[in-house]
């Protein structure tokens, strides 16, 4: 499926980028034009046969509106759909401090994924699983994370 994507800003058109391979999309000039619109509530992806619409309020809105309108667009008809969020942010947070910390790759494929779903904040709760280097012993043979 190759879909042109309109109306975002660079930093919109980086994680479109990210999203569309997890989604195996092919961005590109000659596909259906996908226009992005900022709006005033909830979120609404439409498909009239010729070209889509995503209309959202906040930012994190539209990643979910994305992933509808490509599981949408699979089928092939014209559509519509609407979504209120019942909660401001929704979020969640994951342990990183016990037996299994994430590998940053499955860090990045799971922040993409939470995105595609309408998640606006992911955060990592951490005891001694990070370094400080004036204190080696920190974390010691936890597994870590570093820089």
């Amino acid at each position: 499926m190759k879909l042109t994507l309109l109306g975002l800003n660079k930093q919109q058109e980086t994680a479109a980028c990210e999203l569309a391979k997890l989604l195996g999309v092919q961005l590109c000039s000659d596909g259906l034009p996908v226009q992005f619109k900022k709006s005033g509530s909830g979120l609404s992806v439409q498909y009239d046969g010729a070209a889509c619409t995503i209309r959202y309020c906040e930012d994190h809105q539209c990643w979910r509106a994305f992933g509808l309108l490509v599981e949408k667009l699979r089928h092939g008809k014209h559509f519509e759909k609407r979504e209120n969020p019942l909660y401001e942010n929704l979020g969640v947070m994951i342990d990183c401090s016990r037996n299994a910390v994430l590998r940053m790759e499955a860090f990045e494929v799971l922040v993409k994924r939470l995105a595609l779903m309408g998640y606006s904040t992911v955060q990592l709760y951490t005891e001694d699983t990070y370094e400080i280097k004036e204190y080696p012993y920190f974390g010691y043979l936890r597994g870590s994370y570093a820089c």
